[in-house]
């Protein structure tokens, strides 16, 4: 019964809707709505099937600030601008510790001339990061034990 009453009713407006379309009906064009005093406009108009586009402008990203490394000793750092230096001492590499102050433990070096962006301080510990890509060299830190990475 219901499988016969649904399948009359889908033919119905199925048949419905031909018919309209067959005699020039379109649902989706009604003549201009505001002709000119005295005129009707022969020309349809059509309704929109959305919402009108709006304009936005875009939004700018914000910057992204680059990665905290770690914590170097800042005395080891040569200064090249006003949050940026140099590692400059007098061995192979600049052990990169988790922590400030000498109590976090080591866990990589970086070599002499790698750029860093400095982030903050904790006395004369200089929380860094890289401003280059590092690679790993092959070699290890020999007073830390960690390897030793360089700026390519």
């Amino acid at each position: 019964m219901n499988r016969t009453l649904s399948v009359s009713l889908g033919c119905c407006l199925y048949f419905c809707t031909v018919s309209a379309f067959a005699q020039g009906y379109n649902p989706y064009v009604v003549p201009n709505p505001t002709p000119a005093p005295g005129t009707v406009s022969p020309v349809p108009y059509f309704l929109p099937l959305g919402p009108p586009p709006v304009a936005v402008e875009p939004v700018p990203a914000p910057p992204v600030s680059p990665a905290p490394l770690g914590w170097v000793y800042g005395p080891y750092c040569a200064p090249v601008g006003p949050s940026s230096c140099v590692v400059s001492l007098p061995a192979h590499g600049l052990n990169v510790r988790d922590a400030p102050n000498g109590y976090g433990a080591p866990f990589m070096a970086i070599t002499n001339g790698t750029p860093l962006i400095v982030l903050g301080a904790h006395g004369r510990w200089l929380h860094v990061a890289v401003a280059c890509n590092l690679a790993p060299t092959g070699l290890w830190s020999w007073t830390a034990g960690v390897p030793l990475a360089f700026c390519i």
